[in-house]
């Protein structure tokens, strides 16, 4: 969960600093070259002395499919108001929070928290935090042991050593008195042995099998809406599955059920501000084509045919509708039924 949730941050925020020297480049009427894309991403994230290598691609505004080893993990990341991210994966939501230290990205996923860590280089000595160099406790030039304190910091009115991370000699970057900032170079070191550093140990696996990021129903509408999701993001440019998503949108729009349980749907969102004698009258007008649909699902009537759904009559039964309301009543009666009209007119 770590892995992608970092991967997913670190990614945004690639995405909105590409973002401006993407346009830049459309500006002036440049092709903008790859290392600017906003689509496809390789982020290394270390966490716990394990080096995590994770593929992103992005298939929409708000989804990406994660890649580590030889698995693809789908997740919906959504900005809040506070700041922080609302990442949906394996049909589960987390809200994750970051914050900047000195040896890395501080990630807070739900209550549990772990350090995305930067690359460590033992050769250059940083501040861990705002403070104050005091002293050094070793010239420059001279050699060092790994663990041998070579200055003192003062950090929120305490005194503390610095302690070197290996064995080497010492090249001061700043002079004693300086103020200091997380982050800051306070002096390097010229490695006695630089094989000896330990580095990250590489992750061979691969994610854990995963389910969609969001719970779907199995209704063939369900599956419709994700298709057109999906086509959609391929005409915006995002990276989707050409074939499988045509091949899905196709295979919805010819499933008979479509256009029935897209209507159940609409008319349950709406009937409470429907005339009650109007609401009841379109759920029986489309009674007779679910019957016979449950029946042919069902194989119990094989042999009989399924009428066309009923779209035109709705249509002109809402129209009506409109017509028979009173003025006073008319423009909330119209605006009531215009998801069914239009739903309706998509099906007619």
């Amino acid at each position: 969960l770590a892995v992608v949730t970092g991967a997913a941050l670190r990614t945004l925020g690639l995405v909105s600093s590409r973002s401006a020297a993407f346009l830049d480049f459309l500006a002036k009427g440049q092709l903008p070259p790859g290392r600017v894309g906003l689509t496809a991403f390789q982020e290394t994230l270390i966490i716990d002395g394990v080096k995590y290598t994770v593929s992103i691609a992005r298939s929409g505004p708000r989804s990406m499919r994660l890649k580590l080893g030889s698995v693809d993990v789908t997740a919906v990341v959504r900005h809040l108001n506070d700041g922080g991210l609302l990442i949906q994966v394996d049909g589960q939501s987390h809200v994750v929070h970051s914050e900047e230290e000195a040896l890395g990205t501080r990630l807070t996923v739900d209550t549990l928290t772990c350090l995305l860590a930067n690359q460590v280089d033992p050769s250059q000595l940083k501040a861990m935090s705002p403070g104050k160099l005091v002293r050094y406790t070793v010239a420059d030039g001279v050699d060092v042991q790994a663990d041998q304190p070579y200055a003192e910091v003062e950090v929120m009115k305490m005194f503390m050593p610095l302690l070197a991370p290996a064995a080497g000699t010492l090249r001061w970057r700043l002079p004693e008195g300086s103020i200091l900032a997380a982050g800051d170079l306070i002096a390097t070191l010229d490695l006695a042995d630089p094989a000896a550093v330990t580095t990250a140990e590489p992750f061979t696996g691969s994610f854990p099998p995963m389910g969609e990021p969001q719970l779907m129903s199995g209704g063939v509408d369900s599956w419709f809406a994700k298709a057109l999701e999906a086509a959609q993001a391929i005409i915006a440019g995002y990276d989707q599955p050409v074939e499988a998503v045509v091949e899905d949108l196709l295979g919805t729009l010819d499933d008979p059920a479509l256009p029935l349980l897209q209507w159940i749907d609409a008319l349950s969102a709406v009937a409470a501000r429907l005339p009650p004698d109007l609401a009841d009258h379109l759920q029986e007008m489309t009674a007779e084509y679910r019957r016979v649909l449950e029946a042919v699902e069902a194989g119990t009537e094989a042999d009989e045919e399924l009428p066309p759904f009923p779209a035109p009559l709705l249509l002109a039964t809402l129209d009506a509708a409109v017509q028979k309301a009173r003025p006073a009543e008319r423009g909330a009666v119209a605006a009531a039924v215009a998801p069914l009209q239009a739903l309706a007119g998509q099906h007619a």
